[in-house]
């Protein structure tokens, strides 16, 4: 019998879960490297910096705990945010007045789908979806423009924002957060708060080479300085 309380309970426990994973494997890590960040560890973000995705991969989708380090190629398969038909459909909508069934991912993606019998976003029928995103992704863009984002509480997640952070400190999105994304670009926010799934093993010896720079006060260079992923190892 559907019980949409088991669901939410199931949800917490998941949660629960990868927060205690997410802190044992933090403790792990700071026996290995010098400055570990938590994986409680809130980033502000100029989204107008997020430019790609990184592509899914074995490599990481299975690692379910956040504040992760891992090395290898995975930050290389990378596709363009900007690009992507989900953002550029936002864009047509909110900027160009462009209705939702015209644009690039209805007509590229969600008709196609309904056209073969398949769900698009989990409905059968395009009255519904687009009104999935009157009620809902509107309303969205309406409540950003108006509040901003919401901060994050103090424990993780599943709806927080979650990017990853390439060898040399590019900023990525992963598979969750494209709407919220896409709307803090058209609406023009400064910054967003995120949190961070996967550091690049690359990176995260950068991170522990500027403290030992900040701790011999050998540290200069401004582009490091205001990196938003730094602002824990520099203070």
């Amino acid at each position: 019998m559907f019980s949409l309380s088991r669901i939410n309970k199931n949800f917490k426990k998941n949660d629960c879960i990868i927060y205690y994973l997410s802190i044992f494997i933090y403790y792990v890590n700071k026996f290995k490297h010098e400055s570990v960040a938590h994986p409680n560890k809130i980033l502000w973000v100029n989204p107008q910096t997020i430019n790609y995705n990184v592509k899914p991969s074995l490599k990481i989708d299975k690692i379910i705990y956040k504040g992760a380090i891992k090395e290898g190629d995975w930050d290389l398969k990378v596709k363009s945010f900007n690009q992507h038909k989900k953002h550029v459909s936002m864009k047509q909508f909110f900027l160009e007045g462009i209705k939702w069934e015209n644009t690039k991912m209805f007509k590229k993606n969600y008709h196609v789908k309904l056209k073969e019998g398949n769900k698009a976003r989990g409905f059968t029928n395009l009255d519904d979806l687009i009104a999935y995103y009157q009620n809902d992704v509107e309303l969205l863009f309406e409540k950003i423009k108006k509040d901003g984002f919401k901060i994050p509480g103090n424990r993780l997640n599943k709806n927080d924002m979650y990017v990853y952070i390439d060898r040399n400190g590019k900023i990525l999105l992963g598979a969750n957060g494209n709407h919220r994304l896409s709307l803090a670009k058209i609406i023009g926010l400064k910054k967003i708060p995120v949190r961070v799934h996967i550091r690049h093993k690359d990176w995260q010896k950068k991170r522990d080479i500027i403290n030992k720079l900040k701790t011999n006060g050998g540290l200069n260079d401004s582009k490091l300085l205001n990196h938003p992923d730094l602002q824990d190892v520099i203070k």
